[in-house]
């Protein structure tokens, strides 16, 4: 959809854009509206009154919630927020920017906040038994001050569930988990205009939390953040409701105003990976203390005998749980975005297609020197099979499988998650063989040999066995024994990271 100007955002042609004259665009044209939306959130607040109790993080985990609980609360760039808003058409349900048409897609809801997009689909009813409902599956009765029609307030439920028994049965942690999962709903995924009410109609899917796990709650979240882009850009609405934190981690993912630099002095700034995010006091800590990890919640470490069920993967929202200040005031800082976001031309995304195939070593080098020159201040989407080369060029790495993305992240990042381990190469000749090996197993009881040919093997290590010192002690102890022809150890390549997920996901698939 063309339009007249970057800063005039009247459609040339009005046949398909039908609403211009209610958007929200055509009152800021206008001089009509200036004011930045307000928010519509308690996430920080809820966070707050309930501290999650160890005890129902399993239920938590369970019912696939686990990743959105640890992504808490993001500090939200409300400029920003107001600008996409204008920039939103609900003839479309997209971004209407200079460059082109964007929007929130399935797999973005998947990947930022780890939710599942496929499954059976989110539906029930709104006759509702609220005593009869809430008696079986919160063991609560609320009072009709605690109800607003079908929905409930979330800090009632905050103060009946929030602390179990010392002595509660696992009957009554459930039920305490149905309380938190229905609040975390209402404060994240679906929030009311206020924030402060949860629909009761999330309930009934929270009877079987394994089941709960099944349905598609992403598809579901992406449905109602359209409809809450498209009732906000529309009239003279002075406020947003929905996953706000949707559109505000896919607007830092996709576009590089507004990106917190994290002290970094280039234009696209990678933030930090939530590594450190083990703990289970999310926000218990004021936005200005909030740094790559978060404190530990005092008294709920488990005894170290203890079996600590393993933490899913977070989703890769988590990485941006940082602090946000802002110098100037709101409504400046909505001047900037639109004068920066409005003046983007064609050529700060650049697209490439496996641009070395073919070329010499000296020209390939010459290649890259000059995309890694030209990508400062553009956006570069490159498509390669050298992992060479994305390694070289590339700050943020995603791998495909038959089409689908099956993960995203830098390369020290991905070598660390998919690799965890040293390989060892040692050739020797075929009589010692045998020695090598026993070598390598001695130092590393779980090592897995790869392949062996001729006298030469090959080792996986885990990195947590061994120590690299002790490795260059033994080899050399074994120089003096038999005579050793080449050896090495090195890390894990973005290669090895490669076939390893590649394989991984076609063995997905045969299963599947």
């Amino acid at each position: 959809m063309a339009f007249r100007g970057p800063h005039d955002v009247d459609p040339l042609d009005p046949s398909v854009l039908l609403l211009q004259d209610r958007h929200r665009s055509h009152f800021v044209e206008t001089d009509q509206l200036q004011e930045v939306l307000r928010p519509r959130q308690q996430m920080r607040a809820f966070l707050s009154l309930w501290r999650m109790d160890p005890r129902i993080r399993p239920y938590v985990i369970r019912a696939g919630f686990y990743g959105i609980y640890r992504l808490g609360h993001i500090s939200i760039d409300w400029p920003l927020i107001t600008y996409l808003v204008e920039r939103w058409r609900p003839e479309t349900h997209t971004f209407h920017v200079p460059v082109g048409e964007m929007t929130i897609t399935l797999q973005d809801v998947a990947i930022i906040l780890g939710l599942r997009i496929d499954g059976p689909a989110m539906t029930g009813t709104c006759m509702l038994d609220v005593a009869q409902l809430c008696g079986e599956l919160l063991g609560v009765t609320p009072p009709t001050d605690a109800l607003r029609g079908l929905t409930i307030s979330i800090r009632w439920l905050c103060q009946q569930l929030s602390t179990p028994r010392p002595d509660a049965d696992e009957v009554a942690l459930e039920r305490s988990a149905r309380g938190f999962l229905l609040a975390l709903i209402g404060c994240f995924l679906f929030p009311d205009k206020k924030g402060v009410h949860v629909h009761l109609c999330f309930l009934p899917l929270l009877r079987d939390l394994t089941q709960t796990s099944t349905y598609s709650w992403g598809g579901a979240v992406l449905a109602h953040t359209y409809r809450e882009l498209c009732r906000a850009s529309l009239d003279h609405r002075c406020g947003i409701s929905g996953c706000i934190t949707l559109i505000h981690l896919w607007s830092w993912e996709r576009l590089h105003v507004g990106r917190p630099d994290f002290g970094r002095s280039a234009p696209y700034p990678t933030p930090p990976f939530a590594h450190a995010l083990h703990d289970d006091d999310v926000d218990g800590v004021v936005a200005e203390g909030m740094g790559d990890g978060l404190p530990a919640e005092p008294g709920v470490q488990p005894e170290p005998e203890a079996e600590v069920e393993p933490e899913p993967a977070l989703p890769l929202g988590c990485r941006w749980r940082v602090p946000l200040t802002r110098v100037l005031n709101p409504s400046s800082v909505l001047l900037l975005y639109r004068d920066q976001l409005d003046a983007q031309t064609s050529d700060q995304v650049v697209y490439m297609d496996e641009p070395s195939t073919g070329l010499d070593p000296a020209s390939r080098n010459n290649l890259w020197n000059v995309v890694k020159h030209a990508k400062q201040g553009r956006a570069i989407i490159l498509t390669t099979h050298s992992m060479e080369e994305a390694e070289v060029l590339c700050d943020r790495l995603g791998i495909f499988v038959d089409g689908s993305l099956q993960c995203i992240g830098n390369p020290k990042e991905l070598k660390s998650r998919y690799g965890g381990s040293y390989v060892f190469t040692m050739t020797t000749s075929s009589d010692h063989e045998e020695e090598v090996e026993s070598l390598v197993r001695h130092l590393s009881p779980n090592a897995n040999k790869k392949y062996q040919i001729s006298g030469t093997q090959k080792f996986e290590l885990p990195k947590q066995e061994i120590r690299i010192a002790d490795f260059f002690q033994a080899v050399e102890n074994a120089k003096t024994r038999f005579t050793v022809h080449a050896w090495g150890l090195a890390d894990t390549t973005l290669e090895d990271v490669f076939i390893k997920v590649a394989r991984g996901a076609q063995a997905f698939n045969v299963l599947s």
